[in-house]
């Protein structure tokens, strides 16, 4: 059985190959198309003027000088130039704690972040990189108001560039004491005297030596007018105000705002405020 199927599928396949060999021969292919003759134009190069050149990578622009980094602000207030009018006004203010010794000292630059307790006591330092007239107002908490400078420190309040005055002195130092509350200072350093500021100086008993000014109610309106009419680190974008805890050797830490705004040197006033919160 397995035999005669075998025989049968061998004459099967070899008839089917031999009627396809002869269908094959009896086909006719069918003829190869010439190629086509090439016309001169077509088979010329193409000239090396239309050849597309590859394209250069662009230089690299020059980059702009305002993109240098900026100088810090502590930088401007000890940069020297022989022209005055390329300063730009630059005002270096901090607050000292003081503590039994002599050089107990705790540097106070974010006072909005900072407690004074009944009995702790301080000292304002401040100076500017330019010559000015400064003068120095304190809010306190029962809500008098009072002129430390000029005042305090004595009454002359020109401040050569870069001289630190120390307020109420060196040997002294205002405590805290009394209701808690807030205390406010405000200082101003201005290119000129201030007139109104300087009657209000003028007013003060000149035998009564070198204490603070109560300001009367006129006096605390002609201030208020004149100090929210001056520019100041908040109000104005043209101040701008850094903090450097971490000084050169030879220096202290301290607060700078410069005027940013300020064309031809030191041409206004610059106001800065700092807030002192007393606590029990």
């Amino acid at each position: 059985m397995f035999q005669m199927q075998c025989k049968r599928l061998r004459a099967s396949m070899l008839g089917a190959a031999l009627t396809l060999c002869i269908a094959c021969q009896q086909q006719t292919p069918a003829p190869t198309p010439a190629p086509e003759k090439t016309s001169r134009a077509t088979a010329k190069a193409t000239p090396a003027s239309a050849t597309p050149k590859p394209t250069a990578a662009p230089a690299a622009a020059a980059t702009p000088a305002s993109t240098k980094a900026k100088p810090r602000n502590r930088d401007l207030y000890f940069a020297s130039a022989s022209d005055s009018n390329a300063v730009k006004p630059t005002v270096k203010f901090w607050v000292e704690r003081k503590g039994e010794g002599s050089k107990d000292l705790d540097y106070v630059l974010d006072t909005d972040n900072e407690v004074f307790r009944t009995g702790d006591k301080v000292v304002f330092k401040f100076s500017a990189n330019v010559d000015s007239y400064c003068y120095l107002v304190n809010k306190g908490t029962s809500g008098n108001v009072m002129m430390l400078y000029p005042g305090t420190a004595g009454r002359d309040n020109h401040v050569p560039a870069r001289e630190t005055r120390t307020i109420p002195s060196e040997k002294g130092a205002f405590a805290f004491k009394g209701d808690p509350g807030e205390e406010e200072l405000c200082l101003v350093v201005a290119p000129d005297r201030v007139q109104e500021f300087e009657d209000i100086a003028e007013s003060q008993d000149k035998g009564a030596g070198t204490r603070a000014i109560d300001l009367n109610a006129d006096q605390k309106q002609t201030w208020d007018q004149k100090t929210k009419a001056m520019p100041a680190p908040g109000k104005s974008r043209d101040l701008v105000l850094e903090q450097d805890s971490h000084p050169q050797p030879g220096d202290t830490p301290g607060n700078y705002v410069t005027d940013e705004g300020s064309e031809g040197g030191f041409t206004r006033p610059i106001t800065v405020y700092m807030t002192l919160k007393h606590e029990p």
